[in-house]
């Protein structure tokens, strides 16, 4: 698994001018403390394992993914045609969270918020992570307000 410092360093390389406009996804899953108090830290575990596995196969050949914290994946998306693209990922990325995870023998329901920042609007890699993780929050704060 990579670490923050490799994160930025991934940055850095897929956002050089010769490789188009990128974007950093936040993707953020909720309710592993709740799930892992019911069902145990074992099956918290499976369904971290689950969730990657399908953040994973939502992603292209080019895309990175690193986990940078216990709930928490940053995707790097290097080479997108232009900042629609960054949003279209999103909302994929959100979509594929509609239908439960399977976790053994049972169904597992998490919630999901997705932030997105294009490289163009950031001037460093701190900078990036920092916006893209402040939409992630705000995306989190309007799905509750609004039930979605």
């Amino acid at each position: 698994m990579l670490n923050r410092v490799e994160l930025f360093e991934a940055i850095d390389r897929l956002s050089s001018p010769r490789s188009g406009e990128g974007a950093l996804l936040v993707v953020r899953m909720r309710n592993l403390r709740d799930y892992e108090a019911i069902f145990g830290y074992d099956a918290g575990d499976y369904l971290v394992q689950s969730f990657e596995a399908r953040l994973r196969a939502c992603l292209r050949e080019v895309d990175v993914a690193v986990r940078i914290g216990e709930c928490d994946f940053g995707v790097m998306l290097p080479g997108l045609q232009d900042r629609n693209h960054a949003a279209l990922a999103a909302a994929k990325l959100a979509r594929a969270f509609q239908e439960p995870l399977q976790v053994g023998n049972r169904p597992a329901w998490v919630n999901v918020a997705v932030g997105a920042c294009t490289v163009a609007d950031a001037a460093t890699p701190v900078a990036l992570c920092r916006q893209a993780d402040a939409a992630c929050t705000l995306a989190w704060q309007l799905r509750e307000r609004y039930a979605l």
